[in-house]
């Protein structure tokens, strides 16, 4: 995965993300001295507890709904090139697959080449399409639910 950018920028920004979450840190651990600043770093700390289990939990199906989505060979539905700069389909995927659960209208389409593989068996190729669909639906559905529990 690593070998699929050529330089050495996702090194420096795991360094910086490491740099951010040690200042901050840091800087909530001087804070407790305060009494009035005690409650809201109480509370910050018990609602981060709550959240990363969920969050953790959504990306993991993300990942898992683009994996099955490049294993049915969904086509990258791109009209303004936002993916072009990524050359790995899996990458691609997972980005419209995030798109797709910001709430932008990302219908699946079949990929070109495997379109183009299966002219003469139009069963399956209809079989496939309808698998993708079938995922693409599940993963309306579940981005709801998790769009429910994150309200309330």
């Amino acid at each position: 995965m690593l070998s699929q950018f050529e330089s050495d920028a996702i090194l420096l920004t795991l360094l910086q993300a490491v740099l951010l979450f040690q200042s901050v840190n840091k800087t909530l651990y001087f804070i407790r001295i305060y009494e009035e600043f005690s409650f809201i770093l109480t509370m910050a700390t018990t609602i981060a507890g709550e959240v990363v289990p969920f969050a953790v939990f959504t990306m993991g199906m993300m990942i898992g709904i683009a994996k099955t989505y490049e294993v049915l060979h969904l086509g990258i539905n791109d009209a303004n090139g936002a993916f072009s700069q990524y050359e790995s389909i899996f990458v691609k995927i997972l980005f419209q697959t995030y798109a797709s659960a910001k709430g932008e209208k990302v219908p699946p389409i079949l990929d070109a080449s495997i379109s183009v593989r299966l002219e003469d068996d139009l069963d399956t190729k209809r079989d496939i399409v309808y698998m993708i669909d079938f995922v693409w639906f599940l993963e309306q559905i579940f981005y709801f639910v998790m769009m429910t529990y994150y309200v309330a």
